[in-house]
């Protein structure tokens, strides 16, 4: 690995000037809440090293701790994993990583518009997702 200039963000994105001055009260205010990152406190070593902090800094992400006793704060997720390892990597070959990013992709956009989950009660992600968004704008 070559240097980084002091500027670059941990993974070598450019960060704004030093002395810019920070955006207005109104621009914050426009802007979309950055995504927030659950993390389980047991985390490994990885998730709670400087680079990670650095890096999740620099991407905006707010921390959102996951809590004790609350399994569906890393079921969901690994379930998701496990499904993609059983429907696509363990059984198809990928000459190339564009060839996996690709299939990846399609299953993700299948699995999110056609798979009726349970716990979904019997819709698809993407639908349960619709009814979340419009729930809470009707609220």
């Amino acid at each position: 690995m070559g240097r980084r200039r002091s500027q670059d963000g941990p993974l070598g994105r450019r960060r704004p000037a030093q002395g810019s001055s920070p955006p207005s009260a109104s621009a914050r205010s426009s802007r979309p809440s950055p995504p927030a990152w659950r993390c389980a406190t047991t985390a490994g070593a990885c998730f709670r090293s400087d680079h990670f902090q650095a890096e999740i800094d620099h991407l905006g992400i707010a921390r959102s701790p996951a809590f004790h006793y609350e399994p569906e704060t890393n079921g969901c997720i690994e379930k998701f994993i496990q499904t993609l390892k059983e429907q696509v990597l363990w059984i198809e070959r990928f000459d190339t990583l564009e060839q996996l990013r690709a299939r990846i992709r399609r299953f993700a956009t299948d699995y999110n518009e056609h798979w009726l989950l349970e716990r979904h009660r019997y819709r698809t992600p993407a639908q349960a997702h619709e009814r979340l968004i419009h729930h809470t704008t009707m609220a």
